[in-house]
């Protein structure tokens, strides 16, 4: 809840300003259906493709793809794969006839190839987030990126949590030298405290800087706690500020009518993004809906499905729902 994702939104806008594609994926730590991993996030952004194209346009956004010159026909086989399409007979065939190390070294090499051919074109500013929760196949393919950056008019930016941040010496001797540089995000100042504030309550008010003091600097704290209070129309403080995140949302949840909080408890479950036709499954509410959710700020709509505000609020409605309940989500 430091601004990782926050600064990067700014580092994408500035690129597209100075004429960059900036093709981005998420790594999630589960919830993942197939084609939404990071990578196959990734290629869609690449290709063109929309998150609500079926075969047949995903099919042709590749054969685009060809036509341009962006990709082989040696790398139609890991696109295939990524895109979720049919593989063909002999493709097929030989993708099984492949040892898992020479998948892993191929796919990382078609997509560096594809990657630098799309920046020879448009420079490329290339966004993998959440790469704590990335696996060691993914992290080599971020390295064999990483080292193609360095042969192109291309910027790799990934973020990370300090917890289980996978950036390091092992990783870096793999990147075999390429420019790398970290940024590490310290807790807001008080001014840039008072700052966000402003966006949601008068920034000099008593209330305000109370919230401040509380939330140490941490913008997302911040940010809950601000919403908490405005929720409830609170003038002032109340008696006990919860003291953590998992606090903070808990009491936004308690302000929901029972139905949606039943929902946002199957989402938890199911994952940071989620589809509306899941959640109704899984809660068992054919009427379910994210509206309210959405309006409050706890989710955010995502092409056809939706994503947590926050990988922190997810954790916390998680981790607040009842272990039986939680039992009878997963069974469901």
């Amino acid at each position: 809840g430091i601004g990782k994702s926050r600064l990067v939104e700014e580092f994408q806008a500035r690129a597209r300003d100075q004429g960059f594609d900036t093709p981005s994926g998420q790594v999630l730590d589960f919830g993942v259906g197939k084609g939404q991993d990071a990578i196959s996030t990734l290629l869609k952004a690449l290709f063109q493709v929309n998150a609500l194209d079926d075969e047949t346009q995903r099919r042709a956004a590749v054969q685009a793809a060809a036509a341009r010159g962006l990709m082989n026909d040696d790398e139609q086989l890991f696109v295939n794969e990524w895109l979720d399409l049919p593989q063909p007979k002999q493709l097929e065939a030989m993708f099984e006839a492949m040892d898992n190390a020479t998948r892993l070294r191929r796919a990382s090499e078609a997509l560096s190839s594809l990657l630098q051919r799309a920046a020879a074109v448009r420079p490329q500013l290339v966004l993998i987030e959440d790469i704590h929760w990335a696996s060691p196949e993914l992290l080599r393919q971020v390295a064999a990126l990483t080292r193609a950056a360095a042969q192109a008019p291309m910027i790799l930016l990934l973020t990370s949590r300090i917890e289980g941040d996978p950036i390091d010496k092992a990783w870096r001797a793999s990147i075999h030298g390429s420019a790398f540089m970290t940024i590490d995000l310290a807790p807001l100042r008080p001014q840039e405290a008072r700052l966000l504030a402003g966006g949601l309550v008068e920034a000099s008010s008593r209330f305000a800087l109370m919230c401040i003091e509380r939330a140490e600097g941490n913008p997302l704290f911040l940010e809950q706690l601000l919403r908490t209070a405005r929720a409830g129309e609170t003038p002032g403080l109340a008696p006990a500020v919860p003291p953590t995140i998992q606090s903070l949302v808990l009491e936004r949840m308690d302000r929901l009518a029972a139905h949606d909080r039943a929902a946002i408890q199957a989402a938890a479950v199911i994952g940071k993004r989620f589809s509306l036709l899941n959640l109704r499954g899984v809660a068992s509410e054919p009427n379910a809906s994210c509206d309210v959710l959405v309006a409050a700020d706890i989710v955010r709509p995502d092409g056809s499905d939706f994503l947590f505000a926050h990988a922190l609020i997810q954790e916390a409605v998680y981790a607040s729902t009842l272990k039986s309940r939680r039992r009878e989500l997963h069974q469901a």
